[in-house]
Protein backbone atom coordinates (compact mmCIF):
# COMPACT_ATOMS: atom_id res chain seq x y z
CA UNK A 1 0.00 0.00 0.00
CA UNK A 2 1.15 3.58 0.63
CA UNK A 3 4.22 4.66 2.16
CA UNK A 4 3.13 7.46 4.98
CA UNK A 5 6.21 7.73 7.63
CA UNK A 6 7.08 11.16 6.23
CA UNK A 7 3.78 12.33 6.04
CA UNK A 8 2.54 11.26 9.95
CA UNK A 9 5.93 12.63 11.41
CA UNK A 10 5.47 16.12 8.97
CA UNK A 11 1.92 15.91 10.64
CA UNK A 12 2.69 15.35 14.23
CA UNK A 13 5.54 18.03 13.56
CA UNK A 14 2.73 20.54 12.38
CA UNK A 15 0.44 19.89 14.82
CA UNK A 16 2.31 20.32 18.09
CA UNK A 17 4.44 23.10 16.70
CA UNK A 18 0.83 25.02 15.74
CA UNK A 19 0.12 24.80 19.82
CA UNK A 20 3.20 25.48 21.12
CA UNK A 21 3.81 28.60 18.76
CA UNK A 22 -0.07 29.64 20.04
CA UNK A 23 0.89 29.19 23.27
CA UNK A 24 4.65 30.28 23.66
CA UNK A 25 5.96 31.86 20.73
CA UNK A 26 5.01 35.57 21.75
CA UNK A 27 7.28 35.34 24.63
CA UNK A 28 9.97 33.56 23.33
CA UNK A 29 13.28 35.36 22.04
CA UNK A 30 13.88 36.19 18.43
CA UNK A 31 16.05 33.20 17.98
CA UNK A 32 13.50 30.58 19.68
CA UNK A 33 11.16 31.98 17.57
CA UNK A 34 13.39 31.61 14.18
CA UNK A 35 13.78 27.95 15.20
CA UNK A 36 10.01 27.37 15.07
CA UNK A 37 9.54 28.72 11.80
CA UNK A 38 12.27 26.94 10.28
CA UNK A 39 10.50 23.66 11.85
CA UNK A 40 7.32 24.67 10.63
CA UNK A 41 8.65 25.08 7.24
CA UNK A 42 10.40 21.77 7.29
CA UNK A 43 7.46 20.23 8.52
CA UNK A 44 5.32 21.65 5.50
CA UNK A 45 7.83 20.57 2.91
CA UNK A 46 7.68 17.31 4.07
CA UNK A 47 3.85 16.99 4.12
CA UNK A 48 4.34 18.44 0.34
CA UNK A 49 7.36 16.19 -0.54
CA UNK A 50 6.90 12.58 0.91
CA UNK A 51 3.73 10.29 0.26
CA UNK A 52 0.87 10.51 2.08
CA UNK A 53 -2.02 8.33 2.81
CA UNK A 54 -5.82 10.30 3.02
CA UNK A 55 -6.90 13.79 3.72
CA UNK A 56 -4.53 15.68 6.42
CA UNK A 57 -5.75 16.73 9.87
CA UNK A 58 -7.22 19.41 8.42
CA UNK A 59 -9.85 17.14 6.13
CA UNK A 60 -10.43 14.81 8.83
CA UNK A 61 -10.77 17.12 11.48
CA UNK A 62 -13.46 18.96 9.09
CA UNK A 63 -15.39 15.57 8.32
CA UNK A 64 -15.65 14.69 12.43
CA UNK A 65 -16.91 18.69 12.63
CA UNK A 66 -19.82 18.04 10.66
CA UNK A 67 -20.52 14.24 11.74
CA UNK A 68 -20.68 15.60 15.31
CA UNK A 69 -23.37 17.83 14.34
CA UNK A 70 -25.71 15.55 13.50
CA UNK A 71 -25.24 12.88 16.64
CA UNK A 72 -27.96 11.85 18.77
CA UNK A 73 -27.82 12.63 22.28
CA UNK A 74 -27.34 8.97 23.13
CA UNK A 75 -24.74 8.86 20.77
CA UNK A 76 -22.95 11.71 22.10
CA UNK A 77 -23.15 9.86 25.88
CA UNK A 78 -21.82 6.86 24.47
CA UNK A 79 -18.96 8.73 22.88
CA UNK A 80 -18.29 10.11 26.22
CA UNK A 81 -18.38 7.08 28.23
CA UNK A 82 -15.88 5.22 25.64
CA UNK A 83 -13.59 8.11 25.36
CA UNK A 84 -13.90 10.01 28.24
CA UNK A 85 -14.53 13.77 26.33
CA UNK A 86 -16.87 15.11 24.38
CA UNK A 87 -18.14 14.76 21.28
CA UNK A 88 -17.06 17.54 20.44
CA UNK A 89 -13.45 17.38 20.83
CA UNK A 90 -13.61 13.87 18.72
CA UNK A 91 -11.26 15.54 16.39
CA UNK A 92 -8.09 15.51 18.40
CA UNK A 93 -8.29 11.69 17.03
CA UNK A 94 -8.76 12.47 13.87
CA UNK A 95 -5.36 11.13 12.89
CA UNK A 96 -4.59 8.19 15.48
CA UNK A 97 -5.11 5.41 12.89
CA UNK A 98 -2.44 6.78 10.69
CA UNK A 99 -0.23 7.92 14.21
CA UNK A 100 -0.64 3.78 15.14
CA UNK A 101 0.81 2.75 11.84
CA UNK A 102 4.00 2.27 12.34
CA UNK A 103 3.81 0.68 15.43
CA UNK A 104 0.84 -1.79 13.92
CA UNK A 105 1.86 -2.42 10.70
CA UNK A 106 -1.45 -5.17 10.04
CA UNK A 107 -3.63 -1.96 10.13
CA UNK A 108 -1.94 -0.02 7.07
CA UNK A 109 -3.85 -1.80 4.34
CA UNK A 110 -7.16 -1.40 6.50
CA UNK A 111 -6.98 2.44 4.99
CA UNK A 112 -7.65 1.87 1.16
CA UNK A 113 -9.10 -0.38 -0.94
CA UNK A 114 -7.72 -1.09 -4.67
CA UNK A 115 -10.40 -1.28 -7.28
CA UNK A 116 -8.57 -1.68 -10.36
CA UNK A 117 -9.31 0.78 -12.90
CA UNK A 118 -11.03 -1.61 -15.79
CA UNK A 119 -12.95 -3.35 -12.71
CA UNK A 120 -16.67 -2.18 -13.03
CA UNK A 121 -16.90 -1.46 -9.46
CA UNK A 122 -16.00 -3.02 -5.53
CA UNK A 123 -15.50 -7.25 -5.61
CA UNK A 124 -14.86 -7.74 -2.37
CA UNK A 125 -13.35 -11.63 -3.58
CA UNK A 126 -10.66 -9.74 -5.84
CA UNK A 127 -10.64 -6.60 -3.85
CA UNK A 128 -10.54 -7.06 -0.60
CA UNK A 129 -8.98 -10.71 0.90
CA UNK A 130 -9.31 -11.80 3.71
CA UNK A 131 -11.79 -8.92 4.39
CA UNK A 132 -8.21 -7.14 4.83
CA UNK A 133 -9.14 -3.74 3.58
CA UNK A 134 -11.11 -0.53 4.27
CA UNK A 135 -14.43 -1.12 3.17
CA UNK A 136 -14.70 -4.31 5.56
CA UNK A 137 -12.70 -2.88 8.46
CA UNK A 138 -15.94 -0.05 8.42
CA UNK A 139 -18.43 -2.73 8.72
CA UNK A 140 -16.81 -5.28 11.02
CA UNK A 141 -15.40 -1.80 13.41
CA UNK A 142 -19.26 -0.93 13.40
CA UNK A 143 -20.38 -4.51 14.66
CA UNK A 144 -17.73 -3.97 17.40
CA UNK A 145 -19.11 -0.86 18.61
CA UNK A 146 -22.61 -1.58 18.93
CA UNK A 147 -21.53 -4.52 20.96
CA UNK A 148 -22.26 -3.40 24.22
CA UNK A 149 -20.37 -7.07 25.56
CA UNK A 150 -17.31 -6.01 24.11
CA UNK A 151 -14.89 -4.48 26.52
CA UNK A 152 -15.15 -1.13 26.66
CA UNK A 153 -11.10 -0.51 25.47
CA UNK A 154 -12.00 -2.61 22.29
CA UNK A 155 -15.48 -0.81 21.48
CA UNK A 156 -13.32 2.48 22.05
CA UNK A 157 -10.36 0.98 20.02
CA UNK A 158 -13.13 0.55 17.54
CA UNK A 159 -14.75 3.99 17.57
CA UNK A 160 -11.33 5.53 17.11
CA UNK A 161 -10.97 3.74 13.66
CA UNK A 162 -14.19 4.62 12.19
CA UNK A 163 -14.08 7.81 12.69
CA UNK A 164 -10.68 8.19 10.41
CA UNK A 165 -11.89 5.33 8.17
CA UNK A 166 -14.68 6.72 7.03
CA UNK A 167 -13.08 9.90 6.02
CA UNK A 168 -10.39 8.13 4.40
CA UNK A 169 -12.73 5.88 2.00
CA UNK A 170 -14.34 9.25 1.04
CA UNK A 171 -10.99 10.22 -0.60
CA UNK A 172 -11.20 8.87 -4.40
CA UNK A 173 -8.07 7.43 -4.80
CA UNK A 174 -8.25 5.55 -1.50
CA UNK A 175 -10.54 2.86 -3.74
CA UNK A 176 -8.58 3.61 -6.90
CA UNK A 177 -6.15 1.71 -8.70
CA UNK A 178 -4.52 1.90 -12.26
CA UNK A 179 -4.11 -1.93 -12.75
CA UNK A 180 -3.63 -4.77 -13.43
CA UNK A 181 -4.06 -5.84 -15.94
CA UNK A 182 -2.77 -2.19 -17.20
CA UNK A 183 -0.57 -0.76 -15.03
CA UNK A 184 0.64 2.32 -16.67
CA UNK A 185 1.92 3.45 -13.52
CA UNK A 186 4.04 0.88 -12.96
CA UNK A 187 2.51 -0.62 -9.67
CA UNK A 188 0.35 0.64 -7.12
CA UNK A 189 2.44 -0.29 -3.80
CA UNK A 190 4.22 2.94 -2.65
CA UNK A 191 2.89 4.66 -5.80
CA UNK A 192 2.01 8.40 -5.17
CA UNK A 193 0.52 9.17 -8.75
CA UNK A 194 2.30 11.14 -11.66
CA UNK A 195 3.65 14.64 -10.73
CA UNK A 196 1.28 17.47 -11.93
CA UNK A 197 1.83 21.12 -11.99
CA UNK A 198 -1.47 23.48 -11.68
CA UNK A 199 -0.88 27.01 -11.47
CA UNK A 200 2.38 27.59 -9.92
CA UNK A 201 2.20 24.54 -8.05
CA UNK A 202 3.79 20.89 -8.37
CA UNK A 203 2.80 18.02 -6.32
CA UNK A 204 2.15 14.15 -7.13
CA UNK A 205 -2.04 13.66 -7.97
CA UNK A 206 -2.26 12.01 -4.44
CA UNK A 207 -1.08 14.92 -2.47
CA UNK A 208 -3.08 16.72 -4.60
CA UNK A 209 -6.04 15.21 -3.42
CA UNK A 210 -4.93 14.71 0.19
CA UNK A 211 -3.82 18.06 1.17
CA UNK A 212 -4.12 20.42 -1.41
CA UNK A 213 -7.73 20.34 -2.97
CA UNK A 214 -9.00 20.12 0.68
CA UNK A 215 -6.76 23.04 1.68
CA UNK A 216 -8.28 25.67 -0.60
CA UNK A 217 -11.87 25.52 0.76
CA UNK A 218 -11.12 27.30 4.12
CA UNK A 219 -8.41 28.39 6.31
CA UNK A 220 -9.08 25.92 9.13
CA UNK A 221 -11.00 22.23 9.74
CA UNK A 222 -13.57 24.28 12.13
CA UNK A 223 -13.89 26.94 9.40
CA UNK A 224 -14.82 23.93 6.89
CA UNK A 225 -16.85 22.22 8.47
CA UNK A 226 -19.19 25.15 9.33
CA UNK A 227 -19.37 26.60 5.81
CA UNK A 228 -19.90 22.68 4.50
CA UNK A 229 -22.19 21.86 7.50
CA UNK A 230 -24.44 25.11 6.61
CA UNK A 231 -25.13 24.23 3.12
CA UNK A 232 -26.13 19.92 3.79
CA UNK A 233 -29.82 19.89 2.98
CA UNK A 234 -32.38 17.30 4.70
CA UNK A 235 -32.82 15.81 1.02
CA UNK A 236 -29.24 15.19 0.94
CA UNK A 237 -28.37 14.15 4.53
CA UNK A 238 -31.52 11.63 3.84
CA UNK A 239 -30.67 10.23 0.46
CA UNK A 240 -26.26 9.74 1.92
CA UNK A 241 -27.71 8.00 4.64
CA UNK A 242 -29.02 5.40 2.45
CA UNK A 243 -25.97 4.03 1.98
CA UNK A 244 -22.92 1.22 2.88
CA UNK A 245 -19.18 1.09 2.72
CA UNK A 246 -19.33 -0.61 -0.42
CA UNK A 247 -21.20 2.13 -2.09
CA UNK A 248 -18.83 4.72 -0.67
CA UNK A 249 -15.84 2.67 -1.95
CA UNK A 250 -17.41 2.47 -5.74
CA UNK A 251 -18.57 6.62 -5.37
CA UNK A 252 -14.64 6.84 -4.61
CA UNK A 253 -13.46 5.10 -7.24
CA UNK A 254 -16.05 6.11 -10.00
CA UNK A 255 -14.94 10.10 -9.11
CA UNK A 256 -10.85 8.78 -9.19
CA UNK A 257 -11.20 6.94 -12.62
CA UNK A 258 -13.25 9.99 -14.24
CA UNK A 259 -10.74 12.06 -13.14
CA UNK A 260 -7.81 10.30 -14.62
CA UNK A 261 -9.01 9.83 -17.77
CA UNK A 262 -11.12 13.39 -18.14
CA UNK A 263 -7.06 14.81 -17.70
CA UNK A 264 -5.55 12.02 -19.43
CA UNK A 265 -3.57 10.80 -16.73
CA UNK A 266 -3.98 6.94 -17.74
CA UNK A 267 -2.08 8.20 -21.60
CA UNK A 268 1.20 6.42 -22.10
CA UNK A 269 2.80 9.31 -23.99
CA UNK A 270 1.78 11.81 -21.61
CA UNK A 271 3.24 9.62 -18.89
CA UNK A 272 6.84 8.82 -20.24
CA UNK A 273 9.55 11.04 -18.09
CA UNK A 274 6.99 12.51 -15.80
CA UNK A 275 8.85 13.82 -12.73
CA UNK A 276 9.12 16.60 -10.39
CA UNK A 277 10.74 18.90 -13.07
CA UNK A 278 8.62 17.66 -15.86
CA UNK A 279 5.29 17.59 -14.99
CA UNK A 280 1.79 17.27 -16.34
CA UNK A 281 0.15 20.27 -16.92
CA UNK A 282 -3.35 21.26 -15.75
CA UNK A 283 -5.39 24.14 -16.60
CA UNK A 284 -5.67 25.95 -13.52
CA UNK A 285 -10.09 25.28 -13.95
CA UNK A 286 -9.03 22.14 -12.11
CA UNK A 287 -8.89 23.41 -8.77
CA UNK A 288 -12.43 24.72 -9.11
CA UNK A 289 -13.50 21.11 -10.13
CA UNK A 290 -11.44 19.23 -7.71
CA UNK A 291 -12.39 21.48 -4.70
CA UNK A 292 -16.20 20.93 -5.61
CA UNK A 293 -15.55 17.39 -5.30
CA UNK A 294 -13.36 17.27 -2.44
CA UNK A 295 -16.55 19.68 -0.56
CA UNK A 296 -19.25 17.57 -1.57
CA UNK A 297 -16.64 13.93 -0.42
CA UNK A 298 -16.70 15.80 2.94
CA UNK A 299 -20.37 16.88 3.64
CA UNK A 300 -21.14 13.00 2.53
CA UNK A 301 -18.27 11.66 4.95
CA UNK A 302 -19.82 13.84 7.86
CA UNK A 303 -23.17 12.60 7.29
CA UNK A 304 -22.22 9.31 7.13
CA UNK A 305 -20.32 9.15 9.67
CA UNK A 306 -22.77 10.16 12.09
CA UNK A 307 -25.04 7.71 10.90
CA UNK A 308 -23.17 5.04 11.37
CA UNK A 309 -22.49 6.03 15.16
CA UNK A 310 -25.90 6.66 15.82
CA UNK A 311 -26.99 3.39 14.48
CA UNK A 312 -24.35 1.81 16.52
CA UNK A 313 -25.50 2.60 19.55
CA UNK A 314 -29.25 2.65 19.16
Amino acid sequence: MFRRSGYRFADKIMRHLKFYSYCRCRHQPQPIRLVLSILMAFAILLCVSKTSRAWTMTGHSAVIEIGTRHLSEKAAGQIRNLLDRDPIELADLAMWADDIAEERPETDPWHAVDIPHNGAGYNRERDCKSDDCIVQKIEEFARVLADMHAAKPVRAEALKFLIHFVGDLHVPLHAYAPGPPEDVWDGWGGWEGPWIRIGDKVAQLHTWWDWKFVADLGSSSSEIAARLAAEITAEERMAWERSSSEDWANESFQIAREFVMRHGLIDRDRLEGNSETNPIVLDVAVLEEANRIAARRLKMAGVRLARLLNRAFE
